[in-house]
Order: structure tokens, then C-alpha cells, then sequence
């Protein structure tokens, strides 16, 4: 099938071959040495060559077409689970356009479709973005760390979340890294110790590395969350001015890891051990 453009194009060329055809045909017939088989001959082998043309230029639009289905197969085929996602998503989109024409369904689909695409944009470039409330995907890098987890917990973000739904479930999924003999380590970056022994303290004793610094003593752009888990993922929130929210921010290039792993290497040359209690023993 021709693409739209193609067939505009299609129709221009023969509309103006035609129109071509005519007038030749025309100015061999009234001119005085011409005469009229001249003038039919003429015209026929202008209406000629514009078919030709034509023929070439909707042949070169269902060549490029193939080469772009061909490319879209080979993409698909690569991705096991993409196919079946994709038939679902064109089928659906069919019975929408289909069914309901130009309504607002139509125009929900495609918002929802685009931004579905702006989503895999970012993803592809190595970004995803949570919810603070959702520890998803806290749970599930901790579970697949194998060497070693190490993050930092900043007092006025993580002080009430370790104790809220999803900062438990994400401790247990750290204890559950410990006993598979995962090196955890925790930075506390703190504004009043009092506040926060405790929780460090709980933590220590389930077998954390746990370290501390002043708020004060780190610079503005280093008081954020950290977690580097092995040197495959990393993590940081941040504040995202668009919807007036706090988000988890995990990053899989390479070159943004590295950045985050300066980060808390600058953080960790200023904290120093809290030091484990001698009637604290490791669960």
C-alpha cells in the first residue's frame, strides 16, 4: 500500500503528465506544418513517459515501505515479548479507530500510545522513575545484588520512611541480602544524632556497615539519597518541579552511575564508623 505522501505525489505527477499530454497534443494540431496524427503521436508519448514516471516513483514508495516493515519485523523479532505486546496494542487500537472514529476515545489512545513512546524513550536511555511510595523496584535490585549494596539516608527524606510500609519491606529485602553474605553499606547523613541512633543502631546490629556525617559538613548537592547497588544500578530521589513531587530516580548508563558512585565516594571520605555497641551482636 502507498503511503499518503506517495499517492499525493502519484496523483500530481500524472495530473500534471496529463495536462501535458493535452497541451502538446494541442500545439502540434494548430500549428501549420503539423499535422494531426503528429499531434496524437505527441501526446501519447508524453502520456507515456509520465506512466513511466509515475510507475517509478510508486514502485521507489512500496520499496521504502517494505524496507521499513522489514526493519520493524526484525526489531520485534529480537524482543521474545514484544510481538504479542504489539499485536495487542494494534488490535486495540483498530476496534478504537474502527468503532468509536474521530471521539474522544481516539484521542485518549493516542495520548496513551505517545505516551507509552516518551516512556521507552527514557527508558532506553537507562532511566526509570518511581513514586517514593513505591519500593518496587528498591526490592527487586536488592534481590539481585551479588556483591554489595551501599547507599546513604539522609534524616529529613528517610528518618519516617524506614518506618513506613515501603521502607520496611525494602529493610527486609536488605537483611535478606546480608544473609546471603551481600556487604551492606549505609552512610546516616544527619542534623541531630539523637534522632537517628537508634535506627542506626538497628541497623548496625543486623549486620549493616553503618557510617555518619553532619548535614553541615557536606556540601548542598551532595544531601541526597544514594544507593549503588553492585556498580549495575544506582539511585537518587529528587524533587520534580512538573508534578510537585519527591520521585525515585534510578539510572543503568554506565557514565550516570559513575557519577553517582563519585558522589557518595565524596560523601564516605567525610563520615566516619559509628562503631557497634558491645551488647549489640549480629542477628
Amino acid at each position: 500500500m502507498e503511503s499518503r505522501h506517495g499517492k499525493v505525489r502519484s496523483a500530481l505527477v500524472l495530473t500534471g503528465g496529463t495536462a501535458l499530454a493535452v497541451s502538446s497534443g494541442v500545439f502540434f494540431y494548430v500549428k501549420d506544418d503539423a499535422k494531426t496524427g503528429l499531434s496524437v503521436i505527441a501526446a501519447l508519448m508524453v502520456t507515456l513517459l509520465t506512466l513511466q514516471v509515475q510507475s517509478i516513483l510508486s514502485e521507489a514508495d512500496r520499496s521504502a515501505q517494505r524496507s521499513r516493515q522489514e526493519e520493524l519485523i526484525a526489531v520485534m523479532e529480537q524482543v521474545e515479548w514484544l510481538l504479542p505486546v504489539l499485536h495487542q496494542l494494534a488490535k486495540s487500537a483498530s476496534i478504537i479507530d474502527r468503532k468509536y472514529g474521530n471521539t474522544a476515545a481516539v484521542a485518549a489512545a493516542r495520548r496513551l500510545i505517545g505516551a507509552c513512546a516518551a516512556d521507552l524513550s527514557q527508558l532506553e536511555r537507562g532511566s526509570l522513575v518511581s513514586e517514593v511510595d513505591d519500593a518496587t523496584i528498591l526490592i527487586a535490585e536488592a534481590e539481585r545484588t551479588r556483591k554489595s549494596i551501599r547507599s546513604t539516608s539522609l534524616q529529613s527524606v528517610d528518618l519516617e520512611w524506614w518506618s513506613s510500609g515501603p521502607g520496611r519491606k525494602y529493610w527486609e529485602a536488605n537483611k535478606r541480602a546480608i544473609s546471603r553474605g551481600i556487604h551492606v553499606e549505609r552512610i546516616f547523613i544527619y542534623s541531630e544524632w539523637s534522632a537517628v541512633s537508634a535506627l542506626a543502631t538497628e541497623h548496625a546490629k543486623a549486620g549493616v556497615e553503618v557510617l555518619r556525617v553532619r548535614v553541615d559538613s557536606l556540601p548542598k548537592s551532595l544531601l541526597n539519597d544514594f544507593i549503588i547497588w553492585d556498580s549495575f544500578c544506582a539511585y537518587r530521589n529528587g524533587y520534580d518541579s512538573r508534578s510537585g513531587q519527591t520521585l525515585n530516580y534510578f539510572m543503568l548508563e554506565s557514565s550516570d552511575i559513575q557519577r553517582v558512585e563519585s558522589d557518595y565516594a565524596s560523601i564516605r571520605s567525610l563520615a566516619s564508623p559509628i562503631g557497634l555497641p558491645e551488647n549489640i551482636t549480629h542477628d
